[in-house]
């Protein structure tokens, strides 16, 4: 059997890959619905994201800044190209964290589950209120 680090490495590089190849078919099959899209406060609303509208978030959030280095500022695309491995991720209970992405184990399969959007995405997308 697989070591619980080894299964979450596998389904990040499929799904690092399907985003890197802008693969739409993997990457809806890697991501639960309906998905959560929370802003970046605590006390900013919850959205929950159907499967037909999915596609256009996930984009914007690709381009919005990783939230990481000022010096060297890079977008959510360019963090999933350069993680290639699992070993600096946050680890809870539920799931794994990197960046703004949040994923789940349900029923023994990992999936893309959860992403903050920053001010910026949230207006773009007609989010906000």
């Amino acid at each position: 059997t697989l070591h619980k680090e080894d299964e979450f490495l596998i389904f990040w590089l499929s799904f690092r890959e399907a985003v890197l190849n802008s693969d739409s078919t993997t990457i809806l099959q890697l991501t639960k619905f309906p998905f959560t899209v929370k802003g970046t406060l605590d006390f900013d609303p919850i959205y929950k994201i159907e499967r037909q509208n999915f596609l256009i978030v996930f984009k914007t959030f690709l381009h919005q800044w990783d939230g990481m280095d000022l010096e060297i500022p890079r977008s959510q695309i360019e963090r999933i190209r350069l993680q290639r491995d699992v070993t600096d991720v946050t680890r809870t209970d539920g799931g794994v964290t990197i960046s703004d992405m949040i994923f789940i184990k349900e029923n023994g399969k990992w999936y893309f589950s959860q992403i903050y959007l920053d001010d910026e995405a949230t207006v773009q997308l007609g989010l906000s209120e």
